[in-house]
């Protein structure tokens, strides 16, 4: 199954991070069938939807693989699995519910993390997209109650759900309109989420 690689790093260690994920693109693509996303230097977290903003100090970087051993096998020959490496690194894997759309111009994703697993039965059905499709997006390309902790120095996420948007300017249009209204209000009413957004440049 098809899989999104997440890792997480404090602010300081973007460069390292981003040095590392680029560093390797060509094995990333060649030898592990995968593509590097981006990688981000900040999360905004989107008020008024985050209880917890534990994106916003923290550089993401996002990947897709197509498998988990694909995944696996990058992470070892980078060098994420030696706990020396990026000290305060955390890496997830989650399944990927639809296919997403590569390429500089599908740049940002709108990323809700789970702080509580049970509030994962709270959240709106995965069928209501929010009009993110029409925008040109990927809605509910994660949708997951399960987190594939490979490293993880903090508290667990509890689950995920992210979307997919072909910019930030587009995500703001969409945010500011009534589906995106609809969205905040749905989301503001459950407790222990982080939402957050991240472009890719």
């Amino acid at each position: 199954m098809t899989q999104l690689l997440y890792i997480r790093t404090p602010l300081e260690d973007h460069n390292t991070l981003r040095n590392t994920v680029y560093g390797n693109q060509g094995v990333i693509e060649n030898s592990y069938r995968g593509n590097i996303l981006g990688v981000s230097y900040i999360a905004e977290p989107l008020h008024p939807c985050e209880d917890q903003r534990t994106g916003n100090e923290y550089s993401i970087a996002l990947l897709r693989f197509d498998s988990r051993e694909h995944a696996m096998n990058f992470l070892i020959s980078a060098g994420f699995m030696d706990v020396s490496f990026l000290p305060d690194c955390d890496v997830y894997l989650m399944p990927l519910l639809k296919a997403l759309k590569l390429g500089n111009c599908w740049s940002t994703f709108l990323i809700t993390e789970l702080v509580c697993r049970e509030n994962y039965n709270y959240l709106p059905s995965r069928n209501k997209f929010y009009g993110i499709d029409e925008v040109g997006g990927v809605p509910v390309a994660v949708d997951t109650s399960y987190v594939d902790a490979i490293r993880s120095t903090r508290r667990q996420p509890a689950g995920f759900r992210i979307h997919q948007f072909p910019d930030r300017k587009t995500f703001v249009d969409w945010f500011n309109s009534r589906n995106g209204s609809e969205f905040k209000q749905d989301f503001r009413r459950i407790s222990g989420l982080n939402t957050y957004l991240m472009t890719f440049f």
